[in-house]
C-alpha cells in the first residue's frame, strides 16, 4: 500500500535515518509526489544539499515534473546549509522554468538574500512578491 510505505518513509526521514529512507525509497515499486517530496525534504531537514539535489535530478530523470513542494524543499535545503547564493540560483532556475512560487518558497529565498549581500536578487524577489500579490 503506497500510503503506508510513504508513512514509513516519512518516519525514517523524521528520525534522521536517511540511509534507511533512501533504501526503502529505492525498493518502492510505485512512487508518488509524496514519496519524492518526502525524500527531498528529508535531505533538506538533515542538512544534506547534495542528497537533495541528487534526488531532485533523479526525479526529473525518471520523468517526474517537480512541483512547488519539491522546489521549496530544494530551496530550503540550500538555505539550511547556509548556501544562500545557491538558494537564489535555484529560485531563478525555478522561475526560468515557469514555476510560480508559494509564500514558503518566497520566505526561504528572501531570508537567503537577507543573509548575503544579494541586494539585487533580493529586490528581484521582492518585485516578484509584489507583482504576485503576496503582500
Amino acid at each position: 500500500n503506497l500510503h503506508v510505505v510513504n508513512d514509513l518513509l516519512g518516519m525514517y526521514v523524521k528520525s534522521g535515518l536517511m540511509d534507511i529512507a533512501y533504501e526503502l525509497f529505492d525498493r518502492m515499486s510505485v512512487r508518488s509526489y509524496i514519496s519524492w517530496n518526502t525524500l527531498i525534504s528529508g535531505f533538506a531537514c538533515n542538512y544534506d544539499c547534495d542528497g537533495a539535489v541528487e534526488a531532485f535530478r533523479r526525479m526529473e530523470l525518471e520523468g517526474w515534473e517537480p512541483n512547488i513542494v519539491t522546489w521549496t524543499a530544494l530551496l530550503s535545503s540550500y538555505a539550511r546549509c547556509g548556501c544562500y547564493k545557491d538558494t537564489v540560483k535555484w529560485f531563478v532556475l525555478m522561475r526560468g522554468r515557469g514555476k510560480g512560487a508559494n509564500a514558503e518558497a518566497l520566505a526561504v529565498v528572501l531570508s537567503a538574500c537577507a543573509d548575503t549581500t544579494a541586494v539585487h536578487e533580493g529586490r528581484m524577489v521582492h518585485g516578484y512578491v509584489k507583482k504576485s500579490g503576496f503582500e
